[in-house]
């Protein structure tokens, strides 16, 4: 009888520890797949950056105070203020000799009085030299754009480089206008895959600007070729195509 109770109780301690074990592998696993995910997006050492969901911009936490504002950017326009749609937007081309990650920091002034109604500060990452690129302006605060008059802002070169590839330059774009849509075809023609990114139509009526329509994505394979559609219901007799993106 006491075998026998014995046997059972060297059974119940068996058991007992495996189901530990058990537990023990599935929490190693766990961690280590969090682990990997969090890690599989490089971000700019020394920099929290916030990445929008499939765009190739981010919002920024650095401090500019002791940054010197970069003058060899072009901006096209500043005043891309829709104020039916409630979004503002930038456009220009980076002048300087190197590809860089920029820091785009400004602020919307109220058409009343000037006065700072919200502020921008993003990241664009991998600006190669002599590329045309959009940028839509992610305020902190809610505001609505039919107060804002323009906008102010000034453009620094990120303390740190990200580890993101460059891709503009790698990229045909091929655009066809179409009723109701303006029609984007890309090319991946690099080595780099493209891992996320932004394409911008700028709708205009006789020289003047109707509407801006972005589309995001996250993939173009070296070699691949792919559709993008930017549809807008008005009258439009040009479209103005951006495209930002980059690798990993």
């Amino acid at each position: 009888m006491k075998k026998a109770l014995a046997l059972v109780f060297a059974l119940i301690i068996v058991v007992s520890l495996a189901a530990c074990g058990g537990k023990t592998d599935n929490n190693t696993n766990t961690q280590t797949e969090k682990a990997v995910n969090q890690n599989t997006e490089p971000a700019a050492s020394n920099v929290q950056a916030t990445q929008n969901q499939n765009t190739s911009s981010a919002s920024v936490d650095v401090d500019t105070s002791s940054l010197s504002p970069v003058n060899d950017i072009e901006v096209n326009m500043n005043s891309y203020i829709d104020k039916q749609d409630n979004k503002a937007y930038l456009v220009f081309t980076s002048k300087s000799n190197t590809t860089r990650d920029l820091i785009l920091e400004g602020e919307f002034l109220s058409s009343s009085d000037s006065s700072s109604l919200g502020k921008f500060k993003q990241m664009i990452y991998g600006v190669e030299p002599g590329v045309t690129i959009a940028q839509e302006l992610i305020c902190d605060t809610p505001i609505t754009m039919s107060q804002a008059g323009t906008f102010r802002y000034d453009f620094y070169n990120a303390p740190s480089a990200s580890s993101y590839k460059s891709v503009d330059k790698d990229i045909k774009i091929d655009t066809k206008q179409e009723t109701g849509k303006a029609v984007v075809t890309l090319t991946n023609e690099g080595s780099t895959a493209v891992s996320s990114f932004e394409c911008f139509g700028f709708f205009f009526k006789s020289q003047v600007w109707n509407k801006t329509v972005k589309q995001s994505g996250t993939s173009i394979q070296p070699g691949e070729t792919i559709t993008v559609e930017l549809p807008y219901a008005g009258n439009y007799d040009e479209v103005k195509v951006y495209f930002h993106g980059y690798g990993v």
